[in-house]
């Protein structure tokens, strides 16, 4: 009877701990390193942060629908992919100094210039918020986040948050200083609504109109997980760069870790819920599931996302690009979130 009672507890267990597993979706034709993945009904927006290459995809079948953007500082080109946003009609890139808005085929609409310290700009009803950041010294360290409203000219109407935390990366005059796992914000904005995570305050979100006003906030007293040595010592001890200035700056550079992880590492907004994604344990994504009011629906955990910016969420699933290497092949993955 006790052997029963304990097999019974093992299946509880690893029931309890169970992460759904991921399924192939497509297929697709290129090559793709460091990944940003956003969907739609019909296709897949992939964005190659290593080619600076955008291609767009069938989500049926995998076939390229169309290739764009152009490194450069001519019109229509960029020097970097930051944080791509997908509306119902277009496709945004933040690409300082410019507002660069394309077609769901790929086609450029039209690009805006603005401030040139500001970026991360996202549209909220007729207006923008943007970011800004300092310090402007590197060796100071705390940095800053300032969000302000812009009008669709991009000039700027007022501040609406302020947050500070320390430095990432900071230089002491002989050494660089890295920081993991550290705290950090950033701004989304869905249905003309502006949401703000801001880890220096813990499980923070403030929440705004589209002039600016704040219409409440969301902050719960989640537990706090310990940075471990374990996690340290594979921070310190993975493969070093092949690139000569890499290379040098990782030789003198000083890897700091805070006691506890960040209260989240990132956040995405969809089908009227916020999908926070805690940082990965042991290949794991513990993901919290609210609704717009900061009602916990569900805990869920999830296999570790392999993509750059933004984690993206779908009518409830999340997408991964990975290289299958018995067929050498890249594939679209799908994980059901929800």
């Amino acid at each position: 009877m006790k052997h029963i009672i304990a097999v019974l507890f093992l299946l509880l267990m690893l029931c309890s701990v169970s992460t759904p597993a991921s399924r192939v979706v497509c297929r697709i034709p290129d090559p793709t390193k460091y990944p940003t993945v956003l969907a739609d009904e019909k296709q897949f927006y992939v964005f190659d942060h290593s080619q600076k290459k955008a291609f767009i995809y069938n989500r049926k079948n995998g076939a390229k629908v169309a290739e764009f953007l152009k490194f450069g500082a001519g019109p229509g080109e960029i020097f970097a992919i930051h944080n791509p946003i997908l509306t119902p009609s277009s496709i945004i890139l933040n690409c300082y100094p410019k507002y660069v808005v394309y077609s769901k085929s790929g086609k450029l609409l039209y690009e805006k210039r603005c401030p040139i310290d500001v970026g991360n700009f996202v549209p909220v009803g007729g207006n923008f918020v943007g970011t800004s950041f300092t310090p402007k010294s590197p060796s100071e360290k705390m940095s800053e986040a300032l969000y302000s409203l812009y009008n669709p000219g991009f000039k700027k109407i007022k501040d609406i948050y302020r947050d500070k935390f320390p430095s990432p990366i900071r230089h002491d005059g002989k050494k660089y200083h890295n920081l993991w796992y550290r705290d950090s914000s950033k701004a989304l904005s869905y249905k003309d609504r502006v949401y703000i995570g801001a880890t220096s305050q813990g499980f923070y979100f403030a929440v705004f109109d589209s002039e600016g006003n704040k219409l409440y906030e969301i902050k719960k007293n989640l537990p706090k997980r310990k940075v471990t040595a374990e996690e340290k010592k594979r921070i310190l001890n993975r493969p070093k760069s092949n690139n000569q200035q890499m290379r040098y700056i990782e030789s003198h550079t000083i890897y700091e870790f805070p006691e506890y992880y960040a209260a989240f590492e990132d956040f995405y907004i969809d089908s009227d819920k916020i999908y926070v994604f805690h940082y990965p344990q042991d290949d794991i994504y513990p993901v919290t599931i609210m609704d717009l009011k900061g009602n916990i629906l569900k805990e869920k955990k999830i296999p570790r996302l392999q993509i750059i910016g933004p984690r993206p969420v779908f009518k409830g699933k999340a997408y991964n690009v990975w290289e299958n290497e018995d067929t050498e092949e890249f594939e679209i993955h799908e994980i059901d979130i929800d």
